[in-house]
């Protein structure tokens, strides 16, 4: 009768990469997760407005925030008033064509978010979009509440 051997593992051939696409799909899905919660600028409490539609999506924007006790915020460093003007136009120096995005917060004084939208004018910025929230309306269809963009 034939005896039989054991089989001898020797160095492997081939590479496993199951393991490495299972890591790399989890790296891929936690991306996805907080990519959306990453926002430019400070944080603000936006108006609503009923034609508000999408919000720019430029990654180059440069974001001015206001905020509701009127503090000023160039990307996410907080600026005084006077500072703004000396800001924007080393910004605007640097790339004329940029983008700006304005997010005054709901209870920000009218004033304020109108001096930036000025500063930033004087500055030489052509491009000045206000950011808000999409008005969300509610609709009542036979005793059915839906939620609809105004």
């Amino acid at each position: 009768m034939k005896r039989i051997e054991p089989v001898r593992h020797g160095p492997m051939d081939q590479i496993n990469i199951t393991p490495f696409v299972d890591v790399c799909l989890v790296i891929l899905l936690i991306f996805m997760v907080v990519t959306p919660l990453l926002v430019p600028g400070h944080a603000v409490e936006l108006p609503e407005a009923s034609n508000g539609g999408s919000q720019p999506e430029e990654k180059s924007a440069l974001v001015l925030s206001v905020d509701a006790g009127g503090r000023l915020y160039v990307g996410g460093a907080a600026v005084g008033l006077e500072e703004l003007g000396g800001s924007l136009g080393r910004v605007h120096a640097r790339n004329p064509e940029r983008p700006v995005h304005l997010m005054g917060d709901r209870g920000a004084p009218f004033g304020e978010v109108k001096a930036v939208m000025q500063a930033a004018r004087d500055a030489g910025f052509k491009s000045i979009a206000l950011i808000v929230k999409e008005r969300v309306r509610e609709i009542q269809l036979a005793g059915v509440t839906a939620k609809a963009g105004a």
